[in-house]
């Protein structure tokens, strides 16, 4: 026996006047139920999904402990046809394992997840578990243990249900439906909402929602052959579900639907509603049906004073909530859709008024722009005119300044600051080189006034003298950088950022037990480094980039992530400024052997106890903590294992350890994918493992992911 349940988790953030214009045939037409071509007023084609999409998964044939479901390839075939009468393309996964199950979601993500008007949907079928008195919820791949008998190795196979929430989170399309046909218990829910009068299509696609319909109550022992599967597809193929005749069916009308007709044969309640959240239970899903639609229309005068138009009641509707919306909104975008929408509307006038009003307004705040502008441009004449060597060179930086009071994350105005600084050098060395050592002090000094802690002027100020002229700083920097070897740590002086010194070594890299592409194990040895005693924050990213790209802007001291392996790449150019070579990422080899607290026999980064060690999927959710809030390894260092995954050089090649060169291996030349290592707050303990490893493309982001550095000894 099994229990089912299905989770509609849903992204609906779309621009209104791309997804729907009025649909309303004459009576008795049949509406179409795939991608529908609509024009706007324009006169510009466009669709309600540049694509659709589904990945079916089911699993029946289990070789582990668990009874095996013979249903599930016919269900699978029937919803594969429903779900291609809809207009989708179809991937199926038949019977995976713990490692394919996990890529079969991440690579349909990665293939179709990225595009903003794709639709997609994700369909699992097979067992489900639950533990913590149901809290927690599990899908089970083909080759998972009985957790009665094997619950460590259970967990190691599993794939949690906060995962497949993570991902869906991740997911950049505008909808994304997902469905589990799978055992679990009614906990999943944190509010109930019953619909109540449906609203327009418009405002429903609008905005984002999180929707979950069960199967049954808590409690409630349902049959393994599917009572829900066959109701639902007649729900969005037939047009059941449609309960308000507009011709669309909403996922709050798919749950009602579902209430009142899976009762009549089964022992069994559906249960339904949103997640608590107001920003996230906004919105609701659309199909389009294939109900036929019979019209009624009535004749109204717009605003405009023009003939009257014949308007169906449910287009009336529709246009009354989408004003509703853009008359307490002041988005020039918003106000434009509805114009396009409804160009000879019952609200156009005042939208015209209101549209004019927004751009007299965004015309104002564009000044203030334009006076940034002409105080960049006036920057870049004193800088042009090679005033640096007079007194009134320093009319340059005091404009740059200025610029960055206004505007603090001015790219512009930190570019230029540099480029004086490299230039206030370069005068510096042909000072010295003249011997006109004064000269090059006040140069030197000058410098300081940009930057007070310029690695550059330190630089010039030990080419004038053995003995550092620069007082308790020049001391300070100069026993920093010259010593790495003697001291333990290292801090850098423009960011904060900390660093740990891992002394060189040779050991044992991978695992006997591990997942395939961590085998075998080899004797690696690597030269020594600082490594990011911390991952990097938000507030240093911020510093450096002027920006922060996170999806949890938690804290200053939480990690940065939806950093994708290119933006850590820009990031740590920038980090090297002057064309030095101090910061890059570290390397697999690198990065195991200083999460293993050089090389040891460690599970994780500093010891055995995930709990002590790592945020994992198992004691934490809803994003990550604080760096530094768990125990550190023996080196020093903290979250190497959990929290976020971390990008390091390497690319993606499963083969590339039984090839791997002993001494300071840099991974294979080719490849698609690069690897991350750590796994994150997402991730059980399995996954965050000190051996495991994790593929992504250069350009993914994800809100779980992101890096560390490493400084090289100069």
């Amino acid at each position: 026996m099994k229990r089912r349940y299905l989770l509609l988790h849903l992204f609906l953030s779309i621009t209104i006047s791309a997804m729907f214009t009025a649909i309303i045939d004459v009576e008795g037409a049949t509406r179409g139920i795939g991608v529908v071509p609509i024009k706007t007023a324009k006169g510009e084609q466009v669709g309600l999904y540049n694509g659709s999409h589904a990945l079916l998964i089911g699993v029946s044939d289990y070789t582990a402990g668990w009874p095996d479901l013979q249903s599930i390839p016919g269900e699978m075939d029937k919803l594969e046809t429903a779900l291609k009468s809809q207009g989708f393309s179809v991937t199926k996964v038949s019977n995976p394992n713990a490692r394919k199950l996990q890529n079969s979601f991440e690579e349909f993500i990665d293939k179709y997840g990225y595009d903003k008007n794709n639709r997609l949907l994700f369909f699992y079928s097979g067992h489900g578990y639950t533990r913590n008195d149901g809290n927690k919820g599990y899908l089970v791949p083909a080759d998972a243990p009985n957790p009665k008998v094997d619950n460590r190795g259970f967990l190691r196979k599993a794939v949690r249900m906060s995962k497949v929430l993570a991902w869906a989170r991740d997911i950049e399309a505008k909808h994304a439906l997902f469905l589990f046909d799978s055992c679990f218990s009614g906990s999943v829910f944190k509010e109930r909402a019953l619909p109540g009068v449906s609203p327009a299509i418009q405002k429903m696609t609008a905005k984002p929602v999180r929707q979950f319909i069960t199967a049954g109550s808590a409690g409630e022992t349902v049959p393994a052959k599917s009572t829900f599967v066959p109701v639902f597809i007649d729900a969005i193929v037939d047009g059941l579900g449609d309960l308000n005749n507009d011709g669309y069916v909403s996922g709050m009308e798919l749950g009602l639907h579902l209430q009142q007709k899976v009762p009549k044969h089964a022992d069994q309640t559906p249960q339904f509603g949103k997640i608590k959240d107001y920003e996230l239970s906004q919105g609701d899903f659309v199909f389009l049906s294939g109900k036929k639609v019979a019209v009624k229309v009535k004749s109204i005068q717009n605003s405009n004073g023009d003939t009257p138009v014949q308007l169906s009641p449910s287009i009336l509707a529709r246009e009354k909530e989408f004003w509703s919306e853009v008359r307490s909104s002041n988005d020039s975008e918003m106000i434009q859709a509805y114009l396009d929408e409804y160009p000879k509307g019952l609200y156009t006038r005042l939208a015209q008024i209101k549209l004019k009003k927004s751009n007299s307004e965004h015309k104002g705040k564009s000044s203030v722009s334009s006076r940034t502008a002409s105080l960049l441009k006036l920057c870049q004449q004193y800088y042009v005119a090679n005033r640096l060597t007079k007194p009134a060179g320093a009319n340059a930086v005091t404009c740059y300044k200025q610029v960055l009071n206004r505007n603090p994350g001015n790219s512009e105005a930190k570019k230029g600051l540099n480029n004086i600084e490299v230039k206030y050098g370069n005068l510096t060395k042909v000072a010295i080189e003249r011997g006109a050592i004064e000269i090059a002090k006040n140069y030197i000094s000058r410098i300081r006034q940009i930057n007070p802690y310029s690695m550059l002027a330190q630089e010039l100020l030990n080419k004038i003298s053995p003995t550092p002229l620069g007082g308790e700083f020049a001391q300070n920097y100069v026993a920093q950088v010259n010593t790495p070897t003697v001291q333990k740590e290292w801090k850098d002086m423009d960011t904060g950022m900390e660093f740990v010194w891992v002394p060189k070594g040779c050991y044992n890299m991978g695992s006997k037990t591990g997942n395939a592409d961590e085998k075998p194990v080899h004797e690696v040895c690597v030269d020594g480094f600082w490594i990011g005693k911390y991952e990097v924050t938000q507030k240093e990213w911020k510093m450096v980039m002027a920006s922060n790209p996170s999806k949890f802007k938690k804290g200053n001291k939480h990690p940065v992530e939806q950093v994708s392996l290119e933006k850590a790449k820009k990031f740590i150019k920038t980090m090297n400024y002057n064309g030095s070579s101090k910061y890059r990422l570290p390397t697999e080899a690198e990065w195991e052997y200083a999460c293993r607290s050089g090389g040891r026999n460690e599970t994780y980064c500093g010891g055995n106890s995930v709990d002590l060690v790592a945020w994992n999927g198992e004691n934490i959710d809803g994003g990550h903590h604080e760096v530094g809030s768990k125990v550190p390894n023996g080196l020093g260092i903290y979250d190497m294992s959990g929290n976020v995954l971390e990008w390091v050089s390497d690319r993606q090649d499963s083969q590339y350890y039984s090839r791997s060169p002993k001494n300071n291996p840099k991974g294979p030349s080719q490849g698609s994918k690069y690897v991350a290592r750590g796994g994150s707050w997402l991730n059980p303990p399995y996954g965050v493992r000190a051996n495991n490893r994790y593929y992504f493309t250069k350009n993914t982001r994800k809100q779980n992911i992101g890096l560390r550095l490493i400084r090289m000894p100069q």
